[in-house]
């Protein structure tokens, strides 16, 4: 059986060239490559992303918040490849 981590992990790596800001004070989250238009969110769906990544962090126990905002990402990380 796979494990959470591994999976959250295998999403960090495919965002690794993707930057992913998360200011959890404003609920505001950016994805995408440098220097490119990327997705922008905010209000209630940047609050919906830092939840799903932290429900995430939680679970798994033993990743980053950083591998955790890679992994919630992929979804949007798709949309813009």
């Amino acid at each position: 059986m796979v494990k959470l981590s591994d999976i959250i992990r295998q999403d960090a790596e495919y965002a690794r060239n993707v930057n992913i800001e998360v200011d959890e004070r404003r609920d505001t989250v950016a994805i995408g490559p440098e220097d490119e238009t990327g997705i922008f969110l905010q209000g209630e769906d940047g609050y919906e992303f830092i939840v799903k990544a932290r429900e995430l962090y939680e679970k798994a126990q033993d990743v980053t918040m950083e591998e955790c905002y890679a992994s919630a990402a992929r979804p949007y990380i798709d949309c813009l490849l």
